[in-house]
């Protein structure tokens, strides 16, 4: 029987966070949907918890750690739904996340995806991501981020989407292509995004879409894995989507953040892991650059379009944050 939504739930060693979030999904208004949780090699008893709890739940079993985006790609693997959401284990949803989503999408035939409302879940008045942007260096950031919710309330287009909660149209992936598992974890979400874009599919905002998110549960902030595929992925981002007109426009932009981003993470010690990531960029170039043929062969949008996309103040946006 064909399914109008399927909600993809990956999971690591989260045992803590499942309860709550599957059950805030249980508890949705908008019913025609499968729940799929992929477990990732967990090794805390998460798969025998959703078996024995939540009994609905497509529950698919993998044998060790996949990463983000081969574990998502899995997923889609096994949906039904004309739909297909994305949304983090640490996680809980409001009632009328998925209505709000599927109202958004129905309504807009330019919409291939949309973005949630994603709020702190420990302070409920302040924004962790209400979709995704992109600077002129290349690197996507949180829009919104730790301003007031109420600052955003109206639907609109923008660049991305955050795979923290997020809705895309299944026919788009199809055409697009799904995330891109050489990334691994993170940017894999900018990286699709951008793509997408390119393609000339829009993203919408889409504010009654709540989401409450224990930010960095599982990716602990600055640690070596996330210092390193961060910086890592923001070069492999840039590589095969940016226009070559905007890299020319703007690499200057893009050298600099990079010499700061270098000199911060000399000053917390990190600088090791930091070179390492560009280093193993470079190591990459080759399969990058057949990958950047692709994609911007595929480009229906113009270099406008795109220019109008980024935002154009991104120092003093990262320094305020």
């Amino acid at each position: 029987m064909a399914t109008t939504i399927s909600v993809i739930i990956l999971n690591y060693n989260g045992i803590s966070h499942l309860e709550e979030c599957l059950g805030s999904l249980a508890k949705q208004l908008f019913r025609d949907f499968e729940t799929i949780l992929v477990d990732n090699g967990s090794v805390d008893g998460s798969a025998a918890f959703v078996r024995e709890r939540f009994p609905e739940v497509k529950l698919i079993e993998l044998n060790e750690n996949t990463g983000f985006c081969k574990g998502n790609n899995i997923g889609i693997s096994h949906a039904k739904g004309e739909f297909v959401a994305f949304l983090n284990n640490d996680t809980s949803v409001d009632e009328q996340w998925l209505a709000a989503l599927h109202k958004a999408l129905s309504a807009d035939a330019k919409a291939g995806f949309c973005a949630s409302k994603v709020l702190f879940y420990d302070n409920r008045e302040l924004v962790d991501t209400v979709g995704d942007a992109i600077s002129t260096c290349g690197a996507p950031f949180k829009r919104g981020h730790m301003r007031r919710g109420d600052m955003f309330d109206q639907s609109e287009y923008i660049f991305g989407a955050s795979g923290s909660a997020a809705i895309y149209r299944r026919s788009m992936l199809e055409d697009a292509g799904a995330l891109d598992e050489d990334f691994f974890a993170i940017f894999e979400d900018g990286d699709l995004s951008f793509r997408c874009q390119l393609m000339g599919y829009k993203c919408i905002f889409e504010p009654n879409a709540i989401v409450y998110h224990k930010v960095n549960s599982t990716l602990k902030s600055f640690s070596d894995f996330y210092v390193y595929y961060g910086h890592r992925n923001v070069e492999y981002l840039y590589i095969k989507n940016m226009p070559a007109a905007l890299i020319a426009r703007y690499f200057h932009i893009h050298l600099l953040y990079g010499i700061m981003a270098f000199i911060y993470f000399l000053s917390k010690g990190k600088a090791l892991i930091f070179l390492k990531a560009k280093f193993d960029v470079l190591k990459n170039m080759p399969v990058l650059l057949g990958k950047r043929a692709v994609v911007q062969k595929r480009r229906t949008v113009s270099i406008q379009s795109i220019k109008d996309l980024m935002d154009k103040d991104w120092f003093s946006g990262r320094r305020k944050r």
